[in-house]
């Protein structure tokens, strides 16, 4: 700030200010240093550079794409600018036009592990794993010591089906950075893959992780417009309600396992000698209060076969009530949390006072209650 006050024209003392304040996280000054320093030096191409990765580091992806592409215009035969364009296409999924940048970066400096890293990542998200792995590969060759890029190896291994090797990378990465974040969220996902279920829906994710959002809801409401149009033929046509039937159910079974397998996962991690510790904050609390939601609910039902109170829909109903709970632990803290608890709370307002009271149109209101939290909790802001 000394700087600052003796050189308030000075861009690189801005650059080091926005620096400094992004890596505090205060991301609102960090965006106004580096906006004053493209302002007092608009042809400054590192001015640029700076700014766009301020900005992605923020979460402002958009805005960060046009200082990434003035970076390159202004000095074109820099990699560094290659890589910050081709990885903020990357944050858009951008994932041909984040190839091409990086690939640009790459004949300047074949050896740059930015541009190295994009390049796999890109072609990893393109359906090229071989190849992705190579460049990984290519990028550990020339620097074995990057944190980044063992935790791009581990990811890599992942999309391949190598939980193993995963987790190996992940720790490697850890070790020679303990705070990524990226490497560490790998190494939860590595060390569950080993279950064959998770595995299976791992795979889900991933691929889901690489669609845009517009895709991504595209594919949910064409799926929901898809099983109606079913449950129609299904209705009309008596000879297929069997199959309207069965692909219904299957549906819905997947949907709502998916919806639960990572908290539920992340509760199993938590009895495992080294996933209790690469869990975060967040995740051990939901993964907690799965538990005990969990833990409450089957107490519910021992309860209900001891008193011999109890059919097959008594037993299965509470566990319904697994869904709000997953969107409640998922959800940000404030606000949102607080929120989705209060849902949370009034479906078992429902479905307790349907049973003690006998009110089956309670039941339902549960019921509708649990489902919609599948949805609802896709628009909630979540905290991790």
């Amino acid at each position: 700030m000394m700087a600052l006050a003796s050189t308030p024209d000075d861009p690189l003392v801005h650059i080091l200010l926005a620096f400094c304040f992004s890596h505090r996280d205060a991301h609102k000054e960090a965006i106004q240093h580096a906006e004053t320093a493209v302002g007092i030096a608009p042809d400054f191409a590192y001015a640029h550079f700076t700014c766009a990765g301020i900005l992605v580091a923020a979460g402002k992806n958009k805005a960060a794409l046009n200082s990434a592409i003035t970076a390159v215009h202004l000095e074109s035969g820099d990699p560094d600018n290659h890589g910050i364009l081709a990885f903020v296409q990357m944050t858009l999924k951008n994932w041909k036009l984040a190839l091409e940048a990086a690939e640009a970066g790459l004949r300047i400096d074949p050896q740059d592990s930015r541009c190295l890293n994009v390049r796999a990542i890109a072609l990893r998200s393109l359906g090229l794993t071989d190849e992705s792995g190579l460049t990984v590969d290519s990028a550990l060759s020339h620097d074995p010591e990057d944190p980044w890029t063992h935790a791009n190896k581990g990811w890599t291994q992942l999309y391949a089906r190598d939980a193993k090797g995963a987790v190996e990378s992940f720790q490697t990465s850890l070790r020679l950075d303990p705070n990524s974040e990226w490497a560490r969220a790998g190494l939860v996902e590595a060390l569950k893959a080993r279950n064959p279920i998770y595995a299976v829906i791992l795979r889900y994710f991933l691929w889901m992780s690489n669609l845009k959002a517009q895709v991504q809801w595209g594919l949910i409401i064409g799926a929901v417009v898809g099983i109606n149009v079913v449950n129609v033929i299904a209705l009309k046509v008596p000879a297929l309600a069997t199959v309207g039937a069965v692909l219904i159910f299957l549906y819905l079974l997947f949907v709502l396992t998916s919806w639960s397998a990572v908290p539920f996962f992340n509760l199993i991690l938590r009895f495992h000698p080294e996933g209790r510790h690469a869990l975060n904050t967040p995740e051990r609390q939901g993964a907690t209060w799965l538990g005990i939601v969990l833990f409450a609910i089957v107490s519910f039902d021992v309860f209900l076969v001891v008193t011999g109170d109890w059919n097959v829909w008594a037993l299965i109903l509470p566990f319904l009530l697994v869904f709000p709970a997953v969107m409640a632990c998922r959800a940000r803290p404030g606000r949102p949390r607080i929120l989705t608890v209060l849902y949370t709370v009034g479906a078992i307002g429902f479905l307790s006072g349907g049973i003690v009271l006998q009110r089956g149109e309670w039941i339902d209101a549960y019921t509708v209650m649990c489902v919609l939290a599948t949805w609802i909790g896709n628009i909630v802001p979540r905290s991790h």
